[in-house]
């Protein structure tokens, strides 16, 4: 898969970037410092849309979702992931 092959930034505990892995890399070594980007959609009563995740995701299939998450691909901004659903 071409999301596999994604670089991503790995950070420190001040969002410093301090290295570079491939996205496959960085699950499968379960690591959690890399740069991801979350929106949440809320309409004018001030519900929160919850999606459902679709049964052929890898991780967590069916279950409840944030409204849009994606990976800051390295070199990005997080303003930058967030335009491209990362």
């Amino acid at each position: 898969m071409m999301q596999d092959l994604e670089i991503l930034d790995i950070v420190d505990e001040s969002d410093c970037v301090i290295g570079q892995k491939k996205r496959s890399e960085i699950y499968s070594q379960g690591l959690c410092n890399f740069r991801v980007v979350n929106a949440f959609v809320v309409n004018s009563l001030g519900q929160l849309w919850i999606p459902r995740r679709s049964a052929q995701k890898r991780i967590f299939p069916l279950c409840l979702d944030v409204s849009m998450g994606g990976h800051v691909e390295s070199g990005e901004t997080y303003e930058d992931g967030n335009r491209s659903g990362g």
